[in-house]
């Protein structure tokens, strides 16, 4: 939901950036609810759905990137 609110603001050129994309669980969270990190779950659903990509830098938690064209 947050994707379609806000990405949308985002001028042509930009980018948006989304950390966790490696974290399957928050801290606050007690169970997994799928087998792929939710942010991740969010970013292939997006994209999906507006036939935008998104990329990853690799990292501990990763964080990933849509860049608006």
């Amino acid at each position: 939901d947050e994707c379609r609110r806000f990405l949308p603001m985002i001028e042509y050129g930009g980018v948006a950036l989304f950390h966790d994309t490696r974290l399957f669980m928050h801290p606050r969270e007690y169970e997994w609810h799928e087998n792929i990190p939710p942010v991740r779950k969010a970013l292939n659903d997006y994209c999906a759905e507006t036939g935008l990509t998104w990329e990853e830098i690799p990292g501990e938690y990763g964080l990933g990137i849509i860049k608006i064209a």
